[in-house]
């Protein structure tokens, strides 16, 4: 899920770029026959104080950084999809008691301000994903929203570095698109945990749907593997309260702090199957010509999310409808309000 500017053909290729608060990360990803290759990845450190409190960023220092990383290792010349930090997007889930696009769109429009901090729509870029059509014309959607000011001055940062942004992605729902390119899971719920240095993100998931995402800051005084465990444990007590019939059968792990035995214990101490989210897969092969698989294997759990992105880019058609395989993940740029 996330936002995308209208486009006119169907990209066979892309870069997918994440922002967080010490690094950049770049993949370069293409599609062919239903099978995607990445072709190259990078990362580099952020500068100190490129990115600021609420949001602000030095634009300067961020296009440095972006387009020296993409020259020095040779990225082509594609669209870019770019993922913001989770701190700089809001996600709500809202239902509504109308069924079209077209009205659940005037619905946010007009009530924005009733769900989100900002006076007015005007304020913030934002979209939306149907996620489940109820009974009595009640339906479910997810709306994601960013804030105008921010947003245009990561848009404008990467622009001066010469690059085209074509969707705009959020964490969870990249996260949610890597996993199921490399996992074939059928009708299975499952959770999928990504954890930084700052922070974790947690996305349960099944046929392509976000059931529940929140992410989690870790507290100071307590080791990862016991705050992820206990807050996964805290996730699906909240979530079975709320799923009838519907639990969660396994996790899958992926991030920068991810290690084998933050895995055992996690498995040890919420008593489910536990398992790194897989680097690759038959629809996603190793491919880049500079690079070797070695250094890819060592860098997987960090580049997951910038994969993420960059699929979920080339799979948005030129109507800017999701493609099926990622029903929640196909969210596109935030509404023009003005």
């Amino acid at each position: 899920m996330g936002f995308g500017l209208p486009r006119t053909k169907k990209e066979v290729a892309a870069i997918g770029i994440e922002i967080n608060d010490d690094l950049v990360k770049a993949v370069e990803i293409s599609q062919n026959g239903g099978v995607f290759s990445l072709d190259n990845f990078a990362i580099t450190p952020l500068p100190s104080l490129t990115l600021g409190e609420g949001g602000s960023i030095n634009g300067k220092i961020l296009t440095i950084a972006v387009s020296s990383l993409l020259k020095k290792n040779g990225f082509g010349k594609h669209p870019v999809a770019l993922c913001l930090p989770n701190s700089q997007v809001f996600i709500k889930r809202i239902a509504f008691p109308v069924s079209t696009r077209e009205a659940i769109e005037k619905i946010i429009t007009d009530d924005f301000h009733l769900h989100f901090h900002f006076s007015s729509a005007t304020e913030a870029y934002f979209d939306f994903a149907i996620t489940d059509k109820g009974k009595a014309n009640s339906t479910e959607a997810i709306v994601v929203v960013s804030k105008r000011k921010v947003l245009d001055g990561y848009l404008l940062a990467l622009q001066e570095a010469g690059l085209e942004i074509s969707t705009v992605g959020v964490d969870y729902f990249a996260l949610q698109n890597f996993f199921e390119i490399n996992h074939d899971m059928g009708d299975k719920t499952n959770i999928l945990v990504a954890m930084g240095k700052t922070a974790a993100i947690i996305n349960i998931v099944k046929k392509g749907m976000s059931l529940l995402n929140h992410n989690f800051i870790w507290q100071e005084g307590k080791s990862v593997p016991v705050a992820i465990s206990e807050e996964i444990v805290r996730t699906l007590t909240y979530y079975n309260a709320n799923r009838e019939k519907d639990f969660a059968e396994h996790i899958f792990v992926t991030g920068e702090i991810c290690s084998a035995e933050t895995i055992a214990f996690i498995a040890k101490n919420t008593g489910f199957c536990v398992k790194a989210v897989n680097p690759l897969s038959n629809r996603l092969r190793f491919a880049a010509k500079t690079q070797s698989l070695q250094a890819y294997t060592l860098l997987a759990d960090r580049l997951s999310i910038s994969i993420g992105a960059a699929i979920g880019n080339i799979e948005q058609d030129g109507n800017n409808k999701p493609h099926q395989r990622t029903t929640s993940g196909g969210i596109v740029f935030p509404k023009q309000t003005s």
